[in-house]
């Protein structure tokens, strides 16, 4: 038995760090800095509790100290539920620099179930000791067993958990586990505070479900997808406006895609208005890849304003796939094909071509998968499209200084692939220092500055009319390779930037009001 309950421990600490993720990603992000953050920090409090968990051994070992560990875990893990919204809330709108946000998030909510829980094998050891002799064989087979228990949790959270449960339903069914190892451990002792504990665990969960029904009823929805967190809530486009936009948010700066009510397939999000400029550059266009499909916004308006052309769209998630088709209006067509794939992955794997590319998988700032980023992705880009075909990229980043590092980085990766590079301003009368979005274009074929063709839409002209000359554009960065690529690094000043400005706007209220 109890092997079992430390393998149930090992489990337990494992499920707890990848739930860390899960709830702090609509606050703080994705990027490695909160990896970084939720590993670092619960090392830190494991290592704490084996000392203490050591000096427990020497001077009580008992199964009833063993029990109490894991009912004050029980509360602990409870606890992280009422208290993630305050706790990450204000971290989120506060001056702090992103990393110190995501240690000190980490800490407050998972410090102390991690420190309880490292506590637990040392004095697991000291009973399970009955002779000095078979030390080595009892310490390696209860460290073999709670290593175990920490494999199991893992792939159990990631491969079935989050498919099925929500973050603070998982969130429960650790301490409810916690408790069960506490009753395993001493049948007998502490049933009060057994019972209380796990009427706790129940309110909690009720008030959960109240919480969401409260919330789905004006119109916000939380999901947990196999991937992240995602948000659908809807509100007015701005001040004074009757306009109401359906919003997908998976990350704290904003909107992740948009969507108007009262017109679906209108564009609401104004850099993907740049994507039109493939039929400028490939005015034949037939045949288009979309990486990165979120709520569809682009998908949606390509598919019904162009209707002789096909879109393959390589979304990773199949969950908001889910909520695009749920809330977004998205359609089943049979020009529209949908792949469930990391867009890397398809890359590596298709031998289609196609007329046009264009890459929408970024996240916010710093949350950028950069094995799309690197000159081997970018060349397999130039590889799948045709030999008078375009690859767009859409950037979130500065231009100019430190918050233009990574489009510079970029600019520089694409230039050793394509033989004629261009860039486009979303908003032209942004600064060059100011985080925006951007449009990066690769041509197979070099076409100078030829003019445009005629009969060519005013709409076009417009958007042509936004392109950044590259010649001012600084050549100060390295290509990015799969070796080395540090786009957190370069996107963490563009992200720090960002934030007043997002603070400022009320775009976070969506989170920073969650009650």
């Amino acid at each position: 038995m109890l092997y079992f309950i430390v393998f149930l421990s090992g489990a337990s600490v494992m499920v707890l760090e990848l739930v860390g993720s899960r709830i702090v990603a609509p606050y703080l992000g994705t990027s490695i800095y909160i990896w970084t953050a939720l590993i670092g920090v619960i090392l830190g409090a494991l290592s704490v509790g084996y000392v203490w968990g050591g000096t427990i051994a020497d001077r009580a070992p008992t199964y009833e100290r063993l029990a109490f560990l894991f009912l004050c875990a029980a509360v602990a893990t409870a606890l992280v539920c009422p208290l993630q919204y305050p706790v990450l809330g204000y971290l989120q709108s506060s001056a702090l620099d992103m990393r110190l946000s995501a240690v000190l998030a980490t800490f407050v909510l998972f410090v102390v179930p991690s420190v309880l829980l490292g506590a637990v094998n040392p004095l697991a050891f000291r009973l399970a000791l009955v002779d000095m002799n078979r030390s080595g064989e009892v310490a390696g087979r209860l460290y073999a067993v709670s290593t175990i228990g920490s494999i199991a949790g893992t792939f159990l959270a990631g491969f079935v958990l989050f498919s099925v449960l929500g973050g603070n339903s998982v969130i429960l069914a650790v301490a409810t586990v916690l408790l069960l190892c506490s009753v395993l451990a001493s049948p007998k002792k502490q049933r009060l505070w057994k019972v209380c504990v796990l009427l706790g665990i129940g309110v909690i969960h009720s008030l959960s479900n109240v919480r969401a029904d409260e919330l789905a009823k004006s119109g916000w929805h939380e999901f947990d997808t196999p991937y992240q967190r995602a948000i659908v809530v809807e509100e007015s486009e701005g001040t004074g406006s009757k306009r109401i936009v359906r919003r997908l948010i998976t990350d704290p700066f904003g909107s992740q895609s948009e969507m108007y009510r009262d017109s679906p397939f209108e564009l609401a999000s104004d850099y993907a208005e740049l994507y039109d400029l493939a039929f400028v550059f490939k005015p034949d266009l037939r045949l288009a890849l979309m990486l990165g499909g979120g709520a569809y916004s682009y998908p949606r308006y390509f598919n019904k304003r162009y209707g002789d052309v096909t879109m393959d769209v390589v979304e990773i998630d199949p969950g908001l796939t889910e909520l695009s088709r749920r809330f977004f209006d998205l359609p089943d067509n049979e020009r529209l094909n949908i792949v469930h794939e990391d867009g890397r992955a398809f890359l590596n794997r298709t031998s289609h071509t196609y007329d046009a590319l264009f890459m929408d998988a970024f996240s916010a700032p710093p949350s950028v998968p950069f094995q799309l980023t690197t000159i081997e992705a970018v060349s397999l880009m130039s590889e799948r499209t045709a030999e008078d075909g375009v690859v767009f990229i859409n950037i979130v980043s500065g231009i100019d200084g430190d918050e233009g590092k990574f489009l510079r980085a970029e600019v520089q990766t694409f230039e050793a692939v394509f033989p004629e590079v261009r860039l486009y301003q979303v908003q032209p009368s942004a600064g060059r220092a100011t985080p925006q979005s951007l449009i990066l274009v690769g041509l197979k074929r070099k076409l100078g500055r030829q003019p445009l063709a005629p009969g060519t839409s005013d709409y076009l002209r417009g958007l042509m009319s936004r392109e950044i000359d590259l010649s001012t554009v600084k050549r100060d960065m390295h290509v990015l390779t799969d070796d080395f690529a540090p786009v957190e690094h370069y996107l963490l000043p563009t992200a720090c930037k960002m934030l007043p400005t997002v603070r400022a706007s009320g775009r976070m209220k969506w989170s920073a009001s969650v009650p």
